[in-house]
């Protein structure tokens, strides 16, 4: 999910995702880890049981 910080605005980079299984010891919604890219084009992230390349 990408945050707008000027306005608050979110907007899913993808969907639906998985919620990583720690989530059950955290009452705000863990997710999976991501990370950005070095250029900052795209984000890694794992999930649906592949690691995913997503345009950001």
């Amino acid at each position: 999910m990408a945050r707008n910080l000027v306005n608050g605005e979110e907007n899913w980079l993808a969907y639906p995702i998985q919620r990583d299984d720690i989530e059950s010891q955290n009452t705000l919604g863990t997710l999976p880890v991501m990370t950005f890219t070095p250029d900052s084009k795209f984000v890694i992230a794992s999930y649906g049981g592949k690691i995913n390349k997503i345009p950001y």
